[in-house]
Formats: C-alpha cells, structure tokens, sequence
C-alpha cells in the first residue's frame, strides 16, 4: 500500500494512504483537493477523512457519497433481521445530524418517500417496506434505482393519456401468452391492446411512418424477434432504406415461425402480438441487466417501461439513468408510461374477471376408435409370428424410480452440506478485509473469486442431481412421492440456510469494493 505524508502551511501534516502502486502525484493530487475545500481543517489527530465527516461539513459531493454508502448500509443490515426497523431509525437519526442527511441535503439525491414509494414500486414490498421505512426502500437500491423509478413516477403523474383502452379493446385483444414480471398474464393482455391503440393501424397495414401491422413493428424490433436476418437493420440505417423497400425483399427473412414474406407477417395478427410480447420481455430483462431495478417495479410502473424496452433498450435505458436523450425520445417515453399505467389499472379494476379467465388446453384423449385401428394393423402386419403392438401406457418401474430419486435427492443434500462451509469461510475472510481501512485490487478480486466459485459449485450440483430427480419425482406415484417427502423438505431447509448465509455475504463483497481505494488520515 502506498503512503505519503503532506503538510498544511501550519505545519499541520497528513498521511494519504492508497492501494498498491499508488503514485506520489496521485496522492499529492488528493491531498491538494481536500486542502483547498478546507475539509482538513478541525480534523483530529488519528481520525480518518471519509465521505460521513465531509457530509457534516456540508460539502456537497461529500454528501452524494454519503448517499451511495447509505444505500449499502441500509440494505446490507436490513435484510432478514426483524428488529432492523430501529436500527435502520437510528442510523437515519444519526445521519440527520450530519448536513440535513436524510431530511436535508441528501434529499434531491433520494427524491423523498413520495419520489422513489410511489405508483412505479410494487407492492410486493410491502413486507420489506413495512420492517425497513420507506426511507430505507428509497436508499437501499441505490441512486440509480431512485432516479430510474423517479423518472417512471414523474411520467405518471405529469403526462394525460393519450390513446386510453377501453374493455371492448380489452376483450378484442388476443390474450398474452404469460406474464412479465409484476405483470399479470391479464395485465400483459390489456398492455398490448393499449399498444395497438397508440399505433392505430390494422394488422394488415405497412405503414412507412407507424411501421409493420398492429403494433408498428419496425426492422430492429423484427430482426430482434427473429423474424428478420442479423444486420438487416444495420444495412437498412446505412443504406436509408424506407421501411417498406426493406421488408418486401423476401431476402431478408429468415422463415422463422413460417413467415418468409411481408405479407405472410401482416396476415398473422397473433403472430404479431406474440412478437410484441416477446420484445416487452427481452427488452425488460435488458433494462434488469443494465442496472435499471425492473423487479422492484409494480405493474404500472413496469407496464410503458415495457412498451419502451419492446421499441429500444438504449434509449430506456438512457431516460430511466438519467442521460441526455432527444425530445422526441422523452415525450414517447412518457406516452408509452402513462398509457401502460393506464391499461394495467383497467384491466385490474375495470374488466370482468370472466373476461380474464385463462382457458388452458385439456390434451385430448380417446379420439381413435381402438377396433378400427387394431384391424387394420392386423391386415398390414397379418403374421402370428410378428407381435402384436401394445398401445396402453407402460407401467413405470417404481423401483427404479425410487432408486434415481434417492440417490440424486441424496447427492443434492451432500453437495448443499459441502457447499455450506465454503460460505463460511468467505464470510471469515471477508470479516478480515471489511476490518481494514483499504485493500487491494488483488484482495478484492481473490475473494469475489472464491464466491463464484462457491456459486457455481452449488449451481453444478443442483443441474447434475437435485434437478433430474425432481422431474423424476414431480411424475411419481403419489407413494413414491410420500416416501420422499421428508428428503424434499430436509433440501428445502438446507437451500433456505444456504440463502440466508449467502446472499448477505455476496451483498458485502459487492460493498467491499468501495475500500480500494485511496483515504486520508490525520
């Protein structure tokens, strides 16, 4: 670890101590920043200079960072203690005092309760909200989530609908294929009729300016689908090829789901809506790897983020992180959030559940006539000496069953027993470093190492044995299945133990990597 020492004109000095290979102009650098803010003044011997001492200070990006450490904080000691409630109380009590902290300065980087718990937050996190604060939901996901969700709220709230559905546009609607996310199967339903009304073209219409059928599909959404052939879209940009001229050339589809032309695309309306559905899935699982807290949203919330992502990701993602984006771009963003929100609420409070009953297929049975078939197999064949065809179900050999249920069930609980103390023992190490002022890149990256590795042991083990036998037992006889219970529970709880110890650990080393970094002490 580098360390330098510094002095004030009062001959005052200070130590600046950083990472391995930390220059001297680096930590001159840091030292003139500090001295010139004044943030070195009044600092008593032995303390260290951190972002909580700036905060108290008043400094303003001092206070940022204390923003981004209390969102670490709050969620590293909120989740799965009940009496975190108070401590997290105490610990907003105390930040207030430095700065304004929560009630303060710090509140344009968490925009209050009613900026990051509003319309946009699902409300499956009522349990975590009612233990922790709102104030703790806020931080805990951190500044980008606050001003992703932020955004989405302001969207609602700020923006008239434009294009509203109706329960005859509800009804009309081919229904979707499943849910997304916090979206209900019935609530995806109502999204895509709201979608097809913002567009108002008919599945059978190509439309240079609204794009291809009901939901305007353009060349990026289609080869994203699948339907059209990789680069397409980028020849199609390069070339300033119209929409049309692009989708009548047979060539640049790729026969997926039998659509080899335009015009097969535009006669298959629920083809059409499968396409959207499936662009307002990949796009929201983009955004969730982005960064962008998809799973903290409500169904309203997640709706128009949808309906964007389905349009584009970069540009969602842009408006939700806050980046500078066209006008254009943020009027159809907020378009497509207050829509969405719109839609989600009537097909939740308007629509009959009648109209949103799930009728699954029923596989047919009984639909040859056995004595018809039999004879006739009997004229083809029509020798003793072949055998004749069994058509009945075989019956499954229960003690083989039973035998690949016990043995993967079996191996899946040693594997959990020998992945367990891996945990534990990155838990002792990280104790160590989260004990030190700094640390290295290299401590950083031999730790977070040692997790994957733990994770994917686990991971290994639950594809090669808990998995196979589970699909096994999932189709037992129901005394097989009874046989087996206990073994099922005991991976159930040994899972649950597992979770509770790993999914802190992985939190603190994601925290861990703020301390590679330079500090300044007195």
């Amino acid at each position: 670890m580098g360390a330098f020492t510094f002095s004030l004109p009062n001959g005052k000095s200070f130590n600046v101590n950083g990472p391995p290979g930390f220059s001297f102009d680096q930590a001159k650098a840091i030292f003139d920043q500090q001295s010139k803010s004044g943030s070195l003044l009044g600092l008593a011997p032995g303390a260290t200079l951190s972002a909580a001492t700036q905060a108290a200070s008043g400094l303003p990006s001092a206070q940022g960072a204390v923003n981004q450490a209390l969102s670490g904080v709050t969620g590293a000691l909120g989740a799965g203690i009940p009496s975190a409630a108070g401590l997290l109380g105490s610990i907003s009590k105390n930040l207030a005092t430095a700065g304004g902290a929560l009630g303060g300065s710090l509140a344009p980087g968490i925009p209050g309760v009613t900026g990051a718990i509003g319309p946009a937050v699902t409300n499956s996190l009522g349990e975590i909200t009612n233990k922790l604060g709102a104030a703790q939901l806020a931080g805990s996901v951190g500044s980008l989530a606050t001003t992703s969700i932020g955004t989405i709220n302001k969207s609602i709230a700020s923006t008239a609908v434009t294009s509203p559905i109706n329960t005859a546009d509800f009804v009309k609607q081919i229904p979707a294929l499943g849910p997304i996310g916090s979206m209900s199967t019935s609530d995806v339903s109502g999204v895509l009729a709201q979608s097809k009304n913002i567009v108002n073209q008919g599945a059978s219409v190509l439309s240079n300016t609204n794009g291809a059928g009901s939901f305007g599909l353009n060349v990026s959404q289609l080869e994203t689908a699948g339907i059209l052939k990789p680069g397409t879209s980028a020849l199609a940009t390069a070339s300033g090829a119209s929409l049309s001229s692009v989708l009548k050339s047979p060539a640049v589809f790729t026969g997926a789901n039998g659509i080899k032309n335009i015009d097969s695309l535009l006669a298959n309306a629920p083809l059409q809506s499968s396409v959207q559905q499936d662009l307002m899935a990949k796009g929201t699982a983009a955004l969730g790897a982005a960064g962008i807290p998809v799973g903290s949203l409500s169904a309203q919330g997640l709706a128009g983020v949808a309906l964007s992502a389905a349009k584009s990701v970069p540009n969602t993602e842009a408006l939700l992180k806050g980046l500078p984006t066209s006008a254009a771009d943020k009027a159809q963003f907020n378009t497509l959030v207050k829509d969405g929100s719109y839609a989600v609420n009537l097909a939740q409070s308007k629509v009959e559940p009648v109209f949103k009953t799930e009728i699954k297929p029923v596989p047919a049975a009984d639909t040859v006539d056995r004595s018809t078939l039999t004879g006739a197999t009997d004229r083809v064949l029509g020798n003793d000496k072949i055998p004749a065809p069994s058509y009945s179900t075989p019956t499954p050999d229960v003690g083989t069953i039973s035998q690949t249920i016990q043995s993967g069930f079996s191996e899946h609980i040693a594997g959990i027993q020998a992945t367990i103390p891996k945990w534990q023992a990155i838990n002792e190490k990280l104790k160590t470093l989260e004990n030190q002022q700094v640390i290295s890149e290299q401590d950083w990256l031999a730790i977070a190492g040692q997790q994957q590795a733990a994770t994917q042991y686990y991971l290994d083990n639950l594809a090669n044995y808990y998995t196979p036998a589970s699909t096994v037992y999932d189709s037992a006889p129901v005394a097989v299945q009874k046989e087996f219970k206990p073994l099922k529970d005991k991976i159930a709880s040994l899972t649950g133990n597992l979770t509770e110890l790993a999914f802190p650990i992985t939190k603190r080393i994601k925290q861990l990597s703020a301390k590679i970094s330079a500090n300044v002490s007195a």
